[in-house]
């Protein structure tokens, strides 16, 4: 599916997929030849926690990503970032 799809789909804004993309925390699994990303049903499973997180915790997109990513971090048993 394209960003557009995606955004529809999670019901967030082009710029908050993108802002998440930046910050290496959501990856399109493919680009198509017309340049578009293209994110798998998968891609929107694991990107889901970050667009419902932000949306009940009112945060900044930025500080839900630290966030996240704090929490990735730890599950995954690494180190600080």
């Amino acid at each position: 599916m394209k960003i557009g799809d995606l955004v529809k789909q999670h019901g967030v804004s082009v710029d908050t997929i993108r802002f998440y993309e930046k910050q290496q925390l959501l990856t399109p699994s493919a680009g198509s030849e017309g340049g578009y990303r293209l994110y798998s049903a998968a891609d929107g499973g694991k990107a889901w926690p970050l667009f419902y997180g932000q949306k009940v915790s009112a945060l900044a997109c930025s500080k839900f990503a630290n966030c996240y990513r704090l929490k990735i971090t730890k599950a995954s048993g690494n180190a600080a970032m």
